[in-house]
């Protein structure tokens, strides 16, 4: 019998997955790798285009099915072969897992170095920190999913995010005073169309539905132990505060860069370069800081690992206990590529966090809506929005795909 959670603790566990590292070190650096204001703008026309309606896909599949992504497939198609599609999202989650959890534990490296004073983040890497922060970071993910959904990831979703947005905003009130705020509005808000180009166009969207936790089957997870309700507040309360966030963190990070005459091409390492230099004389709030950084991203690992494995404990009918205990060493296992090679990072979000992103949302929408009848009921007014919708996003999702392969 599955577990049940209630509206408002779905929409915390979906705020929680949302809200991670994909907005405070994920967003920040594309952007600057990406045309600055060109990725913004086309960023928000996704969250529009794909995340709302994609959003309503994967909570309403998971309301109405109360099962993962494998075993829906498995109930919904005949052919066997459709098995292989959500294995791939699990592929392609696990593989972000990896990576994701190397830059989380980096956020916990500089929690505890805060105290002491930071070190640059060349020193960091390869020190004994970093692997003492990486181990401690699997080894809390293991504690806290081994007390179940309702006390260990419930309780922690509700007062990580809370505490963190309440952080973003104080430290947003210090960023508009700071010497580089102007330059930070104008490089966010100053419209250059010229800067557009394929790889914007693809970084953009993907960004979109990585920021949102889309086509993977995360959502559709969570909503499984929720009773069926009308899914709109919950849609536009999540995406609205996603867009708040990400504007928030924006400002933070770009006024502090300029005002330490930082580049915004720095990749991976730019907010572990900018954070450091806010907090060199507040070691107490620079550990507070680091640690609400931590537990956005520490929940967002929890959304990919109960993906992987909710759906591997329903299809194979295996104790969650063995399930957890070896799917943490075989994680422990695969991060030591990011972990000790950092330049394999970047590559390794552009062909998960990116590509492949774009690919598995695109055949998890395809698939639903040209080979089964689940979305017939589409037509009735207060869905018909959504009908439309989705043939709008199989659109672009091809088109981003093919795209793609010009970069």
């Amino acid at each position: 019998m599955r577990e049940h959670i209630s509206k408002i603790s779905l929409f915390f566990a979906v705020i929680a997955s949302v809200i991670g590292l994909g907005h405070i070190w994920r967003f920040p650096y594309l952007m600057g790798s990406n045309g600055g204001s060109a990725f913004l703008i086309l960023y928000l026309i996704a969250v529009f285009i794909l995340g709302v309606p994609l959003i309503f896909f994967e909570l309403y599949l998971g309301q109405k099915h109360k099962t993962t992504v494998i075993c829906l497939f498995k109930n919904l198609f005949k052919n066997k072969l459709a098995i292989f599609i959500p294995i791939l999202f699990l592929v392609v989650s696990f593989f972000i897992l990896t990576y994701y959890s190397v830059v989380t534990s980096w956020t916990l490296g500089y929690a505890m170095m805060a105290p002491f004073g930071f070190h640059s983040f060349s020193s960091y890497l390869g020190s004994i920190l970093m692997f003492i922060a990486f181990f401690l970071t699997l080894f809390f993910l293991y504690l806290v999913v081994k007390f179940g959904l309702n006390k260990g990831i419930d309780k922690l979703n509700k007062y990580a995010s809370l505490l963190f947005v309440i952080f973003l905003v104080v430290l947003f009130g210090y960023a508009c005073s700071s010497p580089g705020f102007i330059k930070a509005i104008h490089y966010l808000f100053s419209i250059n169309l010229s800067l557009i180009n394929y790889k914007v166009v693809v970084f953009a969207f993907a960004h979109a539905l990585f920021s949102l936790s889309l086509g993977l089957g995360i959502l559709l997870t969570y909503s499984s132990y929720s009773d069926k309700e009308n899914l709109n507040p919950t849609i536009y309360g999540v995406v609205g505060i996603n867009i708040i966030v990400s504007l928030i963190v924006g400002v933070i990070i770009y006024s502090y860069l300029y005002s330490f005459g930082l580049s915004e091409t720095a990749g991976p390492k730019l907010i572990f370069e900018v954070l450091p230099l806010i907090f060199n004389n507040l070691p107490l709030l620079g550990l507070v800081f680091f640690l609400l950084v931590f537990f956005a991203g520490f929940t967002s690992m929890i959304s990919m690992f109960e993906l992987i494995i909710s759906s591997l404990k329903d299809n194979l009918n295996l104790a969650r206990r063995k399930l957890d205990r070896v799917f943490i060493l075989l994680l422990t296992l695969f991060c030591l590529l990011p972990l000790l090679y950092y330049d394999s990072i970047e590559v390794l979000d552009a062909i998960f966090g990116s590509y492949l992103t774009i690919f598995c949302a695109l055949i998890f929408l395809a698939s639903i809506i040209f080979f089964t009848k689940e979305f017939s009921f589409l037509r009735r007014r207060v869905y018909k929005l959504y009908h439309y919708l989705f043939y709008i996003d199989i659109l672009v999702l091809i088109v981003l795909f093919v795209i793609s392969f010009f970069i």
